[in-house]
C-alpha cells in the first residue's frame, strides 16, 4: 500500500489526469444516461387474448378459456393461472415464479407457444390467432393525451397523428381509444329477405365467394410466360350491393340491394370514452424498453406543440410518466449542491480551507465516477438508482475525512506533507477498509430479496458498493496527492476543537465511572423504543404520500343502459370539476369497462365505468390522494343518495405491483357453496373497524335468452346446431364477411339484421333458416326461449372458478396483514371452498420477511469481517454492540414524524448497520494501537475515544448533512426517499452519540470481567 501511495504522491500529473478525465466522462455520461421513472423489470408475465365475437361470458369460458388452460397444465415453470372470461374476450394471465431467470423465462414463453399452437378445437369463429404478449413494467403508458370533439372530426386528425407518433424514436406502440375504425353494416330486411325466400347464411356466402381475387397458373406459350389472374375484389363499398344472391340460367335472380341497406359507421367497441366532462377520445403512448423517458416524451411534446388542432377541438395531457423523473433528477442536483455547501461549511470550520476544500471534492468526484459505471453498465436514472445515491451523499467523504484528519494530525505532530500523507495511509488503510466494507456488506444481503420487490430496488445497494469503492479509491490515491502538493505548513488544531475534546474527556470519565447505570439507563431506552415501535408504528411496505392519480369504479344495477351510466359518470364528474385547480390535471372517464388499464379499447357491460384521476404533483397541493379521495367519498355519498350505485375508489400506486390492500380468493366449481362463502366473508369484513369499499370482481351481466333446441326435430328439418348457431350469430352482433383493402386502410363488412328486427326478442321465432333443399324454417319450430340471469365474466385460477373480494384499509386502524390474518382464521380454507389471498398483504409479509433474513445476514457478514480484521472472536461483539442501540433512533424518526414501517426505511435500516459499525472499528482501532496486546485501560480507553472524537463526529455530521434537505424536502419533497433519509440522518445521530458512550463503557466492562476472571484463576 505504501509504494502504490507513494507512487501518487510523486505523480501529480497522472493524478489532475485522472481527475479530468472522471469529471469529463462523467459529465458525459450524465447527459447520455437513459433516464426513467423507475426500473423496467419483467413481470414475468404472459398475456394470452382471444377475441370471440357474439359470444357469452359462458361461452367463452367453455370453448377458450379451458381448452387454453388444459393445453397450458403440460408446461413446467409456472407458478399460477389466471383467466378472465368476458362478453366476446377471453383473457388468460400466465404467472411465471416471480425469482424466474430472463433464460427461464424465456424457455417458459417458447413453451406457452407452443402449447398454443398445438390446440385444435378452438372456435372458427375467433378473430385470427390467440395473441401472445410478455408483460413488462415499459408496457404502462409513458404519456395520456386526452381529446374532446365529435367522431367525424377526431378520427381523421388522430389516425394521422397516431402514425406521426409512431414514427418517433422510442416510440413502442400507441393506441387510440374511444374511436374505433368504420365498418360497413349490411343492414338486412329479414321481411324482404323473407319474400325472396333467402336467408342470412345464404347472403353470407355470396358476399364471400364474390369478394375474392388469386391467381390462375401461368400460361405457356412461344412467344412467352403470362401469368393469369382474377380480380373479383370490390373497387368501393358500395359495389357489395351489387352482390347476386340467387341468380338462375336465365338472369333472374335478387341482389343484395333488394334486400339491404348499407350503413357506415364506427365498429361497437361498447365503450364510451369522456374527457373532462364531455365526449372525446385519449392517445396512450408507450415507449420501448431501451429508450430514454425523458428524450421520447420531449420528442411527443415538441410534436404536439407543433400540431394546430381542428377547430372545436380540446387537447389536455392528463399524464406525463416523464414529470416524475424530472423531479428525482431536479431533487437529486438540488440536494447534492446543497450538501456539497453544508459538508463543506463543516470542514471549513474544521480543518484549513485547502484540507476542506479537497476532502468535500469527493462528494463530485464520485458521484460523477458512479455516473460512468451506471453508463458503461446500461444502468438507467430513475427513483430507486436515485435513491442509492441519497442514501450515500453524506458517505461519500466519510472516509476522506478520516484521512484528511490523520493527514492533519501528522502535520500537526510536526511532520511534512508527504511523511504525513504516506504515514496515514500506512496507519488507517486498513481500518478505513474495514469501515467502507460493513457498509457494503451491510448492504450487500439486499440483493437476495426475492420476488417483484426485490426487482425493484437492486440498483439501491449496487450504487452504495459502487460509490463506497469509488470513494475509498479516491480517499487512498487522489486526496492525499492533493493535500500533499502546494505549500506545506505545519497545522494546528483549531481551539474550539480542543474544547470539544476536553469536554467529552471529561464526560467520558464520569460515565466510566458510572458505567454500570449509564449501561442499564440506555438498555431501558432500548427496551422502551420496542415496545413503542411495535405498539405505535405501523407498517406499509410502499407508503403513498406521493400517489398522484386515483380510479373510481362505478357500477349500477344490472341491466342499466350506456346513456343511464353515462349521466350517473357525468353527475361524478361535476364533483371533480369542482375540485381545486392546483390539485387535479384533469381526469378521462370509460363506460362500459372497469379494466384499470386506461389503454383499454373494448368494453363489457352498458352499466359500469371507470375514471381515472390525474392528480398534479404532490409538492404543487396540500391534500395527499388518500385525503382528497375521502373528501370526495363524502361528497358523492351527500349528492347522490337517490342513484343506485355503488362507488368504489383505488389509488394509482406508486412502486412495484403490489396489489390490491386485501385480496380474499374463494376457488371452488361450485357456484352455490362460493357464493354463500363469498356473502360470509363480505359479512365480516364489513364488521372489521378501518376496512371500507369491499367488493368483489363479480358483476352481474346482462340476461340471457337461452335457447333450447328439439334436436329429434331438427334432424327431420335437415339442420344442425351449427346452421342455427352461425344464423344467430350474424343476425344479432353480426358476423365480418368481407373486406376492402387498400394500402393504407381497411373497411372491414359486417353483415347483420336491421335495427328494428334486433331489437324485438319476438323476432327470434320467425327468424327463418334455409335447410339443403332451399326451404326456410322459422326457429320456433325446434326452439324454445328462456330468459335468465348471467355473469358479466368469469374468473379462474389454476383451472377451477373462483371469486376475489377486495377492498381498501384504514392504516390507522387496521393494516391489510391484519386483515388477511382475522380473515384466515376465520374462514379456514376446506375441500369444498379454497380460501387464498393475494395482493398487499401477501407481498408486504414477503418484503418484511426478506429484509428480516437481509438484516441477520448483513449481521453475520459484518461480524466474520471485523473478526477477520481484527483477529479476534470476542472484538467484533463490542464492536457491533451499538447496532441495536440504533432501535432508540429508528423509534424516535418513526413515531415523531408519523412515518410507518416500509422496504425504503427499512432498507436504511439495514445500510445503518454498516455505517454505525464504522464508528465503533474507528475507535476499537485506535484504543487498540495504544493497548497494544494488553487489556485496554481506562486511560487508554478514554484517550483513544477522544482522539477519533473528531473524525467520528465529521463523518456522522457530515452523513446528516448530506441526507436531511431529502429528508425535509428543502431541495425538493419525496415521500419515497425522505423517509429512507430521515431515518438514515435521526438513526446514525443517535447511533454516534450512543456509539461514542457505549463503546468506551462496554470496553471498561469487558476489562472488568476479565480481571474478574484472572482474581478466580
Amino acid at each position: 500500500m505504501n509504494r502504490l501511495v507513494e507512487f501518487f504522491l510523486n505523480r501529480s500529473m497522472l493524478v489532475n489526469i485522472i481527475v479530468i478525465a472522471v469529471i469529463g466522462l462523467g459529465i458525459k455520461s450524465v447527459i447520455e444516461l437513459r433516464k426513467e421513472g423507475f426500473p423496467e423489470i419483467s413481470m414475468n408475465k404472459v398475456i394470452i387474448q382471444t377475441i370471440y365475437p357474439g359470444s357469452s361470458a359462458g361461452d367463452v369460458e367453455l370453448n377458450i378459456a379451458v381448452p387454453i388452460e388444459d393445453a397450458l397444465e403440460e408446461v413446467e415453470g409456472i407458478k399460477e393461472i389466471l383467466s378472465v372470461s368476458e362478453e366476446g374476450v377471453s383473457r388468460v394471465e400466465v404467472q411465471a415464479d416471480d425469482n424466474a431467470t430472463p433464460e427461464e423465462f424465456r424457455k417458459l414463453y417458447n413453451e406457452i407457444e407452443n402449447a398454443l399452437a398445438a390446440i385444435d378445437n378452438l372456435p372458427k369463429e375467433i378473430e385470427g390467432k390467440p395473441s401472445i404478449s410478455e408483460f413488462t413494467s415499459s408496457d404502462v403508458p409513458v404519456m395520456e393525451v386526452s381529446y374532446t370533439g365529435s367522431y367525424e372530426v377526431l378520427k381523421p386528425y388522430l389516425d394521422k397523428l397516431e402514425s406521426k407518433i409512431k414514427k418517433l424514436p422510442g416510440i413502442a406502440g400507441v393506441t387510440l381509444i374511444g374511436l374505433p375504425d368504420e365498418e360497413v353494416q349490411i343492414l338486412v330486411n329479414p321481411v324482404l329477405a323473407r319474400e325472396y325466400n333467402t336467408d342470412l347464411r345464404m347472403i353470407y356466402n355470396s358476399i364471400q365467394k364474390r369478394n375474392m381475387e388469386g391467381s390462375g397458373g401461368t400460361l405457356e406459350s412461344f412467344v412467352g410466360e403470362k401469368k393469369i389472374v382474377f380480380l373479383s375484389k370490390y373497387n368501393n363499398y358500395k359495389d357489395v350491393l351489387d352482390t347476386n344472391i340467387i341468380m338462375n340460367a336465365e338472369g333472374y335472380g335478387i341482389k343484395l340491394k333488394q334486400i339491404a341497406a348499407l350503413k357506415v359507421i364506427p365498429k361497437e367497441m361498447n365503450l364510451i370514452v369522456r374527457n373532462n366532462g364531455k365526449r372525446g377520445a385519449a392517445l396512450s403512448i408507450r415507449k420501448t424498453g431501451s429508450s430514454d423517458l425523458i428524450k421520447t416524451v420531449d420528442g411527443i411534446n415538441n410534436l404536439l406543440k407543433n400540431e394546430t388542432p381542428p377547430e372545436g377541438i380540446n387537447v389536455k395531457v392528463l399524464f406525463d410518466q416523464s414529470q416524475l423523473t424530472r423531479n428525482r433528477i431536479s431533487l437529486l442536483a438540488g440536494n447534492a449542491v446543497m450538501g456539497f455547501i453544508l459538508v463543506l461549511t463543516v470542514l471549513l470550520i474544521i480543518f484549513d480551507l485547502k484540507t476542506a476544500v479537497w476532502t468535500a471534492f469527493g462528494i463530485p468526484f464520485t458521484l460523477l465516477g458512479m455516473f460512468i459505471f451506471m453508463k458503461f453498465y446500461g444502468i438507467s436514472l430513475n427513483l430507486i438508482s436515485l435513491g442509492g445515491f441519497i442514501i450515500i451523499l453524506g458517505m461519500l467523504v466519510d472516509d476522506a475525512i478520516v484521512i484528511a484528519d490523520e493527514i492533519n494530525s501528522g502535520k500537526e505532530a510536526g511532520l511534512g506533507s508527504k511523511e504525513a500523507a504516506i504515514t496515514a495511509i500506512k496507519k488507517m488503510w486498513i481500518p478505513v477498509a474495514a469501515s467502507s466494507l460493513t457498509t457494503m456488506v451491510a448492504f450487500s444481503p439486499l440483493f437476495s430479496l426475492g420476488g417483484f420487490p426485490g426487482k425493484f430496488i437492486w440498483a439501491i445497494p449496487l450504487m452504495v458498493i459502487v460509490g463506497l469503492s469509488i470513494s475509498l479509491l479516491e480517499s487512498y490515491f487522489i486526496l492525499p496527492s492533493h493535500l500533499h502538493h502546494g505549500k506545506s505548513k505545519k497545522t494546528v488544531k483549531k481551539e474550539f476543537v480542543t474544547r470539544i475534546e476536553n469536554g467529552y474527556k471529561s464526560l467520558l470519565n464520569k460515565i466510566i465511572r458510572f458505567r454500570y447505570p449509564v449501561f442499564a439507563f440506555f438498555s431501558i431506552m432500548l427496551l422502551l423504543s420496542i415496545l413503542m415501535l411495535a405498539k405505535f408504528v405501523k407498517k406499509d411496505a410502499f407508503p403513498q404520500d406521493a400517489a398522484e392519480g386515483f380510479k373510481i369504479s362505478i357500477t349500477l344495477p344490472q341491466g342499466a343502459s350506456a346513456e343511464k351510466t353515462e349521466k350517473a359518470v357525468g353527475d361524478i364528474e361535476k364533483l371533480l370539476l369542482n375540485l381545486p385547480t392546483n390539485e387535479t390535471v384533469g381526469f378521462s372517464s370509460r363506460i362500459g369497462t372497469q379494466n384499470e388499464l386506461s389503454a383499454t379499447i373494448r368494453g363489457t357491460q352498458n352499466n359500469i365505468a371507470i375514471i381515472f384521476v390525474y392528480l398534479s404533483s404532490f409538492t404543487d397541493r396540500n391534500r395527499t390522494a388518500d385525503e382528497i379521495m375521502a373528501s370526495l367519498k363524502k361528497e358523492i355519498d351527500k349528492t347522490l343518495t337517490a342513484e343506485e350505485l355503488t362507488v368504489t375508489m383505488n389509488l394509482n400506486r406508486l412502486g412495484p405491483p403490489m396489489g390490491k390492500p386485501f385480496e380474499i380468493r374463494l376457488i371452488s366449481n361450485d357456484n352455490n357453496l362460493r357464493k354463500e362463502k363469498e356473502q360470509n366473508v363480505i359479512k365480516y369484513l364489513a364488521s372489521l373497524n378501518g376496512v371500507s369499499d369491499i367488493e368483489t370482481d363479480e358483476v352481474e351481466g346482462k340476461n340471457e335468452l337461452n335457447l333450447s333446441i328439439n334436436h329429434d326435430i331438427l334432424s327431420r328439418t335437415g339442420l344442425t346446431v351449427e346452421d342455427i348457431i352461425m344464423t344467430l350469430r350474424i343476425a344479432f352482433d353480426g358476423m365480418v364477411v368481407t373486406e376492402l383493402s387498400t394500402v393504407d386502410k381497411t373497411l372491414e363488412f359486417r353483415l347483420r339484421l336491421n335495427e328494428r328486427a334486433r331489437a324485438d326478442k319476438t323476432f327470434i321465432d320467425t327468424l327463418p333458416v334455409a335447410n339443403r333443399q332451399g326451404n326456410l324454417i322459422n326457429l320456433a319450430m325446434f326452439t324454445s326461449l328462456k330468459e335468465q340471469p348471467s355473469k358479466a365474466g368469469i374468473r379462474h385460477i389454476n383451472g377451477s372458478r373462483a371469486t376475489t373480494i377486495f377492498g381498501n384499509t384504514d392504516l390507522g386502524l387496521i393494516s391489510p396483514v391484519e386483515v388477511m390474518k382475522k380473515v384466515k382464521l376465520q374462514f379456514p380454507s376446506d375441500d369444498k371452498v379454497a380460501v387464498e389471498f393475494s395482493g398487499q398483504p401477501v407481498e408486504s409479509q414477503m418484503i418484511f420477511s426478506g429484509l428480516s433474513s437481509a438484516a441477520l445476514a448483513a449481521l453475520i457478514g459484518i461480524y466474520l469481517l471485523i473478526a477477520l480484521m481484527l483477529n479476534s472472536f470476542s472484538k467484533p461483539f463490542i464492536i457491533m454492540s451499538s447496532i441495536p442501540f440504533l432501535l432508540i433512533g429508528f423509534a424516535f424518526v418513526l413515531i415523531t414524524h408519523g412515518i410507518p414501517t416500509s422496504m425504503m426505511t427499512g432498507i436504511a435500516m439495514v445500510g445503518l448497520m454498516g455505517v454505525i459499525v464504522n464508528n465503533s472499528i474507528i475507535l476499537i482501532h485506535s484504543i487498540q494501537e495504544l493497548s497494544g496486546n494488553s487489556h485496554a485501560s481506562k486511560e487508554n480507553i478514554v484517550s483513544g475515544s477522544v482522539s477519533r472524537l473528531r473524525p467520528v463526529l465529521l463523518t456522522t455530521i457530515t452523513t446528516v448533512l448530506g441526507v436531511l434537505p431529502t429528508g425535509y424536502g428543502i431541495g425538493g419533497s419525496d415521500p419515497f426517499l425522505s423517509h429512507m433519509s430521515l431515518v438514515l440522518a435521526y438513526g446514525l445521530l443517535f447511533g454516534t452519540t450512543i456509539t461514542l458512550i457505549m463503546v468506551p463503557v462496554l470496553l471498561t466492562v469487558g476489562t472488568d470481567i476479565n480481571k474478574l476472571f484472572s482474581r478466580n484463576i
